[in-house]
């Protein structure tokens, strides 16, 4: 990836995830996720979550050129960062929940079906602005 479109798409990504995470977990579900998760913080540490969501995209900035597959940016993007979400939340939600009993099974399917939107507009962000690298893999 050019030097001039990595760090533009980095803070694009974050910026378009963290905006969506807040509305969602801050404004729409949090009732739903203080009920089904009984040791969410009070306060959130904001500062370790932007830390993890900066390093969440700087990791997809970095990997989506090595899975596009010569479709549109638009769609490339959309199923790296939907396979991103999924392959985040999905297994640590479960183990989480396996190990811990910390949340609900419930909250396990919910943040990994949101994980899915989430991600796959930050991916859709991140094809835009890294676009297409005009030869398409080999099947």
């Amino acid at each position: 990836m050019e030097v001039r479109k990595l760090i533009p798409a980095v803070f694009a990504g974050l910026a378009v995830m963290l905006v969506l995470s807040a509305l969602w977990h801050g404004l729409l579900m949090h009732d739903f996720y203080a009920a089904h998760s009984p040791t969410l913080r009070e306060t959130p540490l904001l500062r370790l979550i932007g830390l993890g969501y900066f390093i969440l995209a700087i990791v997809m900035v970095v990997i989506y050129p090595k899975g596009y597959e010569g479709g549109p940016p638009w769609l490339e993007g959309l199923r790296f960062g939907m396979f991103v979400g999924i392959l985040c939340a999905l297994p640590m939600g479960l183990v989480s929940y396996g190990a811990e009993g910390c949340h609900t099974g419930l909250l396990v399917v919910v943040d990994s079906a949101w994980h899915l939107a989430e991600q796959g507009v930050g991916g859709v962000t991140i094809a835009l602005i890294h676009g297409g690298s005009g030869v398409p893999r080999d099947e």
